[in-house]
């Protein structure tokens, strides 16, 4: 099986064309617009897209502490797209923890990646809350900011 496969793709063949032909599916097109920010978010939090010669793949898995993210323009530049985002994020990676006792509020998003970590601080303060930086996580801590986010 697998000689008959580099074979075939030494020779540049393709037994499957005809059928990928009558079998495609148009997907609509995903501009950039909130509700893609918000996926990116949830991806980046807990998945990632890879992209392979005639497809691509989401999964929500894995290690990726050492990856280095950047936020696309398209988002850092509109509020509503960074919220969206945060959204994403949050959903995915982040915690509410309110102690009664103390009034202490704590709302965090935890990751060890640093670059992540470093894109969630300033989105938050483009947003003007006040993050408090962990090594492994950005805190909202006042009761506030915790309500409004």
């Amino acid at each position: 099986m697998r000689k008959i496969s580099e074979t075939m793709k030494a020779r540049k063949l393709d037994n499957f064309r005809v059928w990928r032909i009558r079998h495609a599916v148009k997907y609509e097109d995903i501009s950039p617009g909130p509700d893609l920010a918000e996926l990116i978010g949830a991806v980046l939090g807990d998945g990632h897209i890879e992209k392979f010669p005639r497809t691509e793949r989401l999964t929500i898995t894995g290690d990726r502490k050492d990856l280095s993210y950047q936020l696309p323009k398209w988002i850092s530049i509109n509020e509503e797209y960074i919220t969206r985002f945060l959204r994403g994020l949050f959903e995915a990676e982040g915690s509410l923890s309110i102690h009664l006792p103390t009034s202490t509020y704590n709302f965090a998003f935890t990751n060890f990646n640093q670059h992540l970590l470093r894109i969630v601080e300033k989105a938050l303060r483009e947003l003007e809350f006040h993050p408090e930086v962990r090594h492994n996580a950005i805190r909202i801590r006042r009761k506030a900011e915790v309500a409004k986010l």
